[in-house]
This record gives C-alpha cells, structure tokens and sequence, in this order.
C-alpha cells in the first residue's frame, strides 16, 4: 500500500534540528534554517514515489538560495559519478532576472552555467539546453511552446501521444530534454489542474520535481492535487484516487492526507516553533510594538445604500452571475464604478448567489460623478489627515492605499488632489522603468506620502523599505492575493498598522467571511487534519 511507503521513509526524515553543511563554492553562509530546509531537500530526493517535494516559504525567507543550494550540492556530488545535470527552473517572468542574479551573487565564479531561455532567439537544441546547470523559463513561454501539441480526449486535455513519446524530433526542447530536476517558482501558478499551464508542465521529464510557494492552497484542496499530480505522487496523481481518498475521505481515511503532507510538505513562516528563523543580526532588545490588523467598518450613507439595495433586489429575481458581484463590490466603494464595464483581473469572485443582470445604473445625479464623496472614501481622506497630523512635514508617515480596480484609484487619485495629498502609483499600465522610479521617490524620506497600488501590480526588484501603513480600500474572493500584496509591502519590524475596509450589511462582509473560511481550509490541510470547509464551493 502506497501509505506504508511515505510512513516508513518519514523514519529517515532528516530532525527539525538536523542542518545540512554549506556545499562548496558558496559565496556566502546560509543560515539555519536555509541548512535545514538542504537537508531535508536532499532527504527528499533519496526518495522514489516520488522524489522531490513541496517547499512551503513564506517571503524572505531566501528560497532561491536554498534552492540554488540544492544544485549546487548535487552538481558537486553528481561530478564524482562524471555526470552532468541540468536543471529547469519555471517561474514568472519577472522572477527571471532574480534567480539569475542570485546565482551570480550566491555562487563562486563559473560553478553553475546558467541560461535564460526567452526571446525569438532562444536556444531550442535540447543538447545545447543540457550543457548548462540551469535554465530559467517562464510558464507562458512553456505553455506556448506545448500548446500545439494539446489534444481533447472527453473534455480534458492531454499531450497527443506520438508527441509524448520519448525521443519524437518533433518534440520541443522543453520535452527533448529529460531534466535532472525541475523546480516550480511561485507554483500556485499550476493550482487548477484542468489549465493549459498545469498540463503541459505536468508532462515534462525529470528524476526530481520541486513546487516552491508560499500558498499551496488557495480556494479549495484540489489545487494541492494539482501539485501532488506535477510531483508525480502515485496512486494520488490520479483524479478518481484523489476524490475517492482525500476529496471526499471520512475520518478513516484522514491519515492518509496527514502522511502526504507530513512526507511531501516542508512548511516554515518568518517564525517556527515560536522562534524566529530568518535571523537578523543582534541588537539591543527592545520591546517593539506588533504590526495592527485593523478592520474598519463604514455605512453606507442612505443614497449609497438606497441604490445598493436595489441592486440586490433586482439580482435575487434573477439567475445567478458573477458580474453581479462585482457590481455590488463596486457600490461599496464608489457609486460611479457602476457605470464602466468590469475589468477582467477583477472578474474572479466566488459562489454566493445574488443573480445577474448586467446591473448597469443609469447616471442621473452626481452620485456616479468620480466628485461624488463616497462613505468609503469620506472615512479614507478623514483617516490619511489624521496620518498627515501626526508626523512631521519635512518627513511624512507614509501611506499604502490598495485597490484590485484601476477605476477605483482613479476615483480616489482625484479625491487626493482635492484634499492637497501628493502621490505615486504603481499599476499594470505602468512602464516597469515609471514603477521602479515612483517606488525609489516614494522611498525617500520626505515627498509624497501616499502609494496607490494596484493588487495585482507587483514584481521582484520593486521593494519598499519604509515603515508604512497599508490600506486595503477594497477585497479580493482569494485572500492569498492579497495576501501577496501585505508580504510585499510589509516590512521586518513594522510597526504601522493594517487597514481594512468593510461596508456594514453588504457583501464584502462576506467576502471577509469567506476568506477566513479559505485561510482555515489552508492551514487544516497543511497540518493535515480534516477542515470543516474541506469544500468552499
């Protein structure tokens, strides 16, 4: 039985307190729990069934490092046998240059060759792509090079089977080439099983298989399937053996769930056991005050709530439909959001049924003029000159405002400038070069104090560096979205709270709702016990 296998190997897993040593060539001492989290890689791919795993870590908690580690350490031992290994490293793009430059920072000249596969030009010869350590690609340029080979078989897709034959010369490079390693940066990029990106990086080749995130689950238990499917974990990387053992397990068959995750998981946060283990250097204790997570509930003022009841009602006699959603979402925030069209990042909601329409609303007032000063943003500019009185003119508290809609921070942008409050912003319409030049101005100790960010507009290189607060003027249905955003935002030693909005009696009550119940279902399934909610939808 596949369970006896994982228990007995946990008899070999490598002690919380077991640390790996600093393979040769490194530039630089890895830390505690950077030699701990080796060990228990290598531990894993001593491993058959499969060998390799899931690396659960939070932001700076310096995997990249870790991982480049692991290579190097199996390079040098691979080098006593005369082989030479190569490993492919899948990331967003954006992650490209980082891992490239980790390298180069963290490696003694010359120890690991690496190679950025992008670009019209790139290297598509699988002899060529096997001299180096490393490749980085990125998962739109793996799904697109697979992509022609997809098939239908009864609505799900698979790679056609002349191409997923072993050494086919039609094959591209990615499935030529069978890998020493693959390791997934970022993988709750492959968290729905029945995406293009999950399939087809499920079918390239390796001996090793590593998922790297800090958010295995997401919505719902399905997508750690999804990994356990890319690590190859049999019987478990069948869909039926999943729904029958864990999707819809009883109690007698939670150990089965407890000894995947305890086998396949290593989970850290930026503290463990109570004790911190990103250390940071010494000094003097000082008793330093926790980071706030304040959640701010607003009432709608009666017109605000006179049309957003009306939308209600007209949604229930109606069959259901997500833009409804939005739509409600957008009547917390600001009335004339009602009178564009959704965007599509902001489409992704969750199932509580209103009903549709399109719930368009006629402007006939100024309530749907951006002049319009909505309940939410009343308390907004009444909070930020509070934040401006209490700190010095020549050096400002500076403030964060978070926002999943671009129409939102419109809406807000004119609001700041009628109340003499100066700003950057950070979008997805914004040149990355304008990103990285507002994020350097709005670092500076005086200028401009407040931040508008678009949730989803965020990159490696773009760091904060101040102590700053941060305020969430709407949610998200998945809180790892925002989640994400808090990470990279927040600082170590922040002392400056969290704001979140909240408009009484409406549906981002539920939303709130909701991504508590999400969070709860995560942290059962990693500790490997049986949520309540094992099933949001």
């Amino acid at each position: 039985m596949f369970e006896d296998q994982p228990e007995r190997a946990l008899e070999t897993c490598p002690s919380a307190e077991t640390e790996a040593d600093d393979p040769s060539h490194l530039q630089v001492t890895l830390k505690s729990h950077q030699k701990h989290a080796l060990a228990w890689l290598s531990w894993r791919e001593a491993q058959k069934n499969p060998c390799g795993g899931i690396l659960v870590d939070k932001t700076r908690l310096g995997y990249i490092q870790t991982m480049i580690s692991l290579v190097l350490l199996k390079k040098q031992e691979a080098h006593k046998e005369s082989e030479n290994p190569c490993t492919l490293v899948i990331c967003p793009a954006s992650n490209m240059d980082q891992w490239a430059k980790e390298v180069e920072r963290f490696c003694e000249p010359g120890q690991l060759k690496v190679y950025l596969y992008r670009g019209t030009n790139r290297e598509i010869s699988p002899e060529k792509l096997a001299k180096y350590d490393m490749v980085f690609a990125s998962y739109n340029q793996v799904r697109s090079d697979l992509k022609p080979l997809l098939k239908d078989d009864k609505g799900v897709k698979a790679l056609k089977d002349d191409e997923a034959s072993t050494g086919s010369k039609n094959q591209p490079a990615f499935l030529r080439e069978s890998w020493d390693r693959i390791i997934l940066d970022e993988a709750h990029n492959i968290k729905n099983h029945i995406r293009q990106t999950a399939i087809t990086i499920c079918q390239l080749k390796a001996t090793a298989r590593w998922a790297v995130t800090g958010y295995p689950i997401q919505n719902n238990t399905m997508e750690l399937f999804s990994l356990i499917r890319f690590l190859r974990c049999t019987p478990f990387d069948e869909y039926q053996v999943w729904k029958r053992q864990v999707e819809n397990a009883g109690s007698t068959k939670l150990a089965t769930l407890r000894i995947l995750v305890k086998s396949l998981v290593l989970q850290r946060t930026k503290s463990s056991s109570g004790n911190p283990i990103a250390s940071l250097p010494k000094k003097k204790k000082k008793k330093k005050k926790k980071m706030k997570k304040e959640i701010h509930s607003i009432c709608l003022s009666s017109e605000e709530r006179n049309i957003y009841d009306q939308l209600v009602k007209q949604y229930r006699r109606t069959p259901y439909n997500l833009v409804n959603q939005l739509r409600l979402g957008q009547c917390c925030g600001h009335l004339s959001l009602l009178k564009e069209l959704p965007d599509q990042e902001s489409c992704e909601t969750d199932g509580i049924k209103l009903g549709p329409g399109s719930g368009q609303v006629k402007p006939k007032t100024n309530l749907y003029q951006h002049s319009f000063l909505s309940a939410k943003i009343k308390f907004l500019i009444y909070g930020l000159k509070k934040i401006r009185a209490a700190g010095p003119a020549d050096r400002p508290i500076k403030t964060v405002l978070v926002s999943k809609s671009t129409k939102m921070l419109d809406v807000v942008a004119s609001h700041l400038k009628k109340a003499k409050f100066k700003y950057w912003s950070i979008r997805g319409d914004i040149p990355p070069k304008k990103r990285f030049k507002a994020m350097r101005k709005f670092n500076n100790p005086g200028g401009r104090e407040i931040m508008l960010l678009s949730m989803k507009a965020r990159g490696r290189g773009l760091k904060l560096i101040r102590d700053n607060h941060i305020v969430f003027l709407d949610m998200h249905w998945n809180p790892v979205v925002e989640d994400q955003a808090c990470d990279w935002i927040y600082r170590p030693g922040q002392t400056r709270s969290v704001h979140k909005f909240v408009c009484s009696n409406t549906i981002e009550e539920k939303v709130l709702q909701r991504q508590t119940e999400k969070r709860q279902l995560a942290n059962d399934v990693l500790r490997g016990s049986k949520s309540k909610k094992m099933k949001l939808r």
